[in-house]
């Protein structure tokens, strides 16, 4: 049986041998397709992917368990939605310049991922994309327009981020985050929506913008070591927006 299977330049199957542990995608190869991977790729510690490499499909790579790091080629721009998704040895990966999105549960279950490289051309990271990625320690999001529902669901070893550049936050973007000490919040986003930052336990104070005009129910619920909020005038609080926390809310 052919190990690889290439037409057209797409990377259709890959069949694994026995004993292998690295894996070589000949130059050339422009596409990985969905499912080339599937469950097939238990054994595989490394894989080293083409400069060619554009496009890697949905759910294209999901299984490849035991792989720790991945560099990315610089001329891939599309990531398929769960691409890395459940790589549970992954630590490290490094993104190409030139990526403009991260795609739904492209790294969601990652659990020991630690350092996610990301360059500034990355403006969106939609949802779930590090869903429950509860080793990842630091993300530069300083040029990131938009986040996704659940996009960092219980990422637990998160300490910082910085969404200065954030002009839409989804829904539990930051539920269970429960090393969260600092966040730098955006100042051109009109709301907060529900549950974005439910359960973060370390947080002990946040400014919301002037820009804010909504904040979502229990966005800051479960925050228990809120200390104080500050909240612009005429910004509409939903019910329980910080249910079972006793921070102080001060109007500016």
């Amino acid at each position: 049986m052919e190990k690889l299977i290439i037409e057209n330049n797409e990377l259709i199957k890959y069949n694994e041998a026995e004993n292998d542990e690295s894996l070589i995608i000949p130059e050339g190869v422009r596409v990985i397709k969905e499912g080339a991977f599937d469950s097939n790729t238990m054994g595989v510690k490394e894989i080293i992917y083409p400069s060619t490499l554009e496009k890697i499909e949905d759910y294209a790579t999901d299984g490849a368990l035991w792989v720790e790091k991945i560099d990315l080629p610089k001329k891939l721009t599309d990531i398929g939605a769960g691409a890395f998704f459940d790589w549970l040895n992954l630590k490290r990966i490094l993104l190409p310049y030139g990526l403009k999105k991260i795609s739904v549960e492209a790294f969601g279950m990652c659990k020991d991922l630690e350092e996610a490289l990301i360059p500034e051309t990355v403006e969106v990271i939609d949802d779930s994309a590090f869903y429950n990625c509860v080793s990842l320690k630091s993300i530069d999001l300083k040029k990131v327009k938009k986040i996704g529902i659940y996009a960092f669901w219980n990422c637990q070893s998160l300490t910082e981020i910085d969404l200065s550049s954030v002009s839409e936050l989804g829904d539990c973007a930051f539920e269970g985050c429960i090393g969260l000490k600092n966040v730098i919040m955006p100042t051109n986003i009109d709301k907060i929506g529900e549950y974005t930052f439910w359960g973060c336990t370390s947080l002990t104070k946040i400014e919301i913008p002037k820009s804010v005009k909504r904040i979502g129910k229990k966005a800051f619920g479960g925050c228990t070591s809120l200390a104080e909020i500050r909240v612009p005038k005429g910004c509409k609080l939903c019910w329980g927006w910080k249910k079972g926390t006793q921070a102080k809310v001060v109007r500016y």
